[in-house]
């Protein structure tokens, strides 16, 4: 390939035509092949100029031109179509934005631009009225130890925003004992959702598993879905029981904790676990320790923080 000094359009030897000299000038000074054809520009569709390799045909040109149209045409049609997985998601109940949650922390299943939409599922959701979550509050608080700390936190709590809203519950910030406190929420109706969800989703399994191939009767789907179902909703019902969670964080803590019999194992500073109040942890209630912090999928602030360190 040749390149004239004064254009940017490559041509084929065969093809060359010698340009008009003037008669001032006799010849052009000489191009050397390699210098050409390393500095020789091709723009493709996009405006973009790349170096393409020297025996390229225009066939595969175009492929590759076509492929990347359509993985940009397909990136557009999954960022149109993630808020309506979203909302779906959030129309169809607690169960479905289980399932959605777990898929968010998966890009790598469900593509970048449908995990990043699902991340507000976790925290995002449309927040039920304070009054059913204090009334909620109430009937897990009766016969409580400590009468005066019950109704410190409730007083605390009246006209509250909350601070997330999951699928299942939501968070508000109360003050019990003189201390910030994080107060957890079960959604009123959740339980009954779950349980009708779940019959749902085992209707469906069972029918994705009844699919067989005409030609050899064989099933088309040979993995356990019912099986996967179960256990998908048994870990939705254990979840519903927030004195299991309790528990759990109380194990955690005792494991590494401050005190923990692996503390020492961890690399400085440690953890900081929240301190919970067994005493108001119920089934539908859990209150603990207010910690501020980062959430495990960073923010987008987080994100430029930490470019921008790297750039440094």
């Amino acid at each position: 390939m040749v390149l004239w000094r004064d254009s940017v359009r490559c041509v084929p030897k065969h093809q060359l035509r010698i340009p008009h000299v003037p008669r001032k000038v006799k010849e052009l000074p000489p191009v050397s092949e390699e210098r050409s054809e390393s500095r020789t520009p091709n723009r493709t569709d996009s405006g973009a100029l790349r170096t393409l390799p020297k025996d390229i045909s225009e066939s595969e040109l175009l492929a590759s031109t076509a492929t990347a149209t359509a993985r940009q045409a397909w990136a557009q049609i999954r960022l149109k179509l993630a808020p309506e997985v979203r909302r779906s998601l959030c129309q169809l109940g607690p169960s479905y934005i289980k399932l959605g949650q777990a898929l968010a922390s998966r890009p790598d299943l469900v593509g970048g631009e449908l995990a990043e939409e699902l991340v507000q599922l976790q925290d995002s959701l449309p927040a039920f009225d304070t009054k059913d979550a204090l009334e909620v509050i109430k009937q897990e608080f009766q016969g409580a130890q400590d009468p005066a700390a019950a109704q410190e936190l409730l007083k605390s709590l009246e006209g509250a925003v909350p601070k997330a809203a999951a699928s299942l519950g939501q968070v508000y910030q109360g003050v019990l004992r003189g201390r910030s406190v994080a107060v957890k929420v079960q959604r009123p109706e959740a339980r009954r959702l779950a349980a009708v969800d779940a019959a749902l989703l085992r209707s469906l399994a069972r029918g994705v598993e009844a699919l067989r191939n005409p030609l050899d009767g064989q099933r088309l789907v040979r993995a356990n879905v019912l099986g996967a179902v179960d256990e998908f909703c048994s870990r939705l019902f254990e979840e519903l029981d927030y004195r299991r969670e309790a528990s759990n964080c109380a194990t955690f803590a005792a494991l590494y904790g401050d005190h923990g019999n692996y503390a020492s194992d961890l690399p400085p500073p440690g953890l900081k676990i929240p301190e919970l109040e067994p005493d108001f942890c119920g089934r539908r209630v859990l209150v603990m320790e207010w910690v501020e912090g980062e959430r495990l999928a960073p923010s987008a602030d987080a994100k430029e923080d930490y470019a921008v360190k790297q750039a440094a």
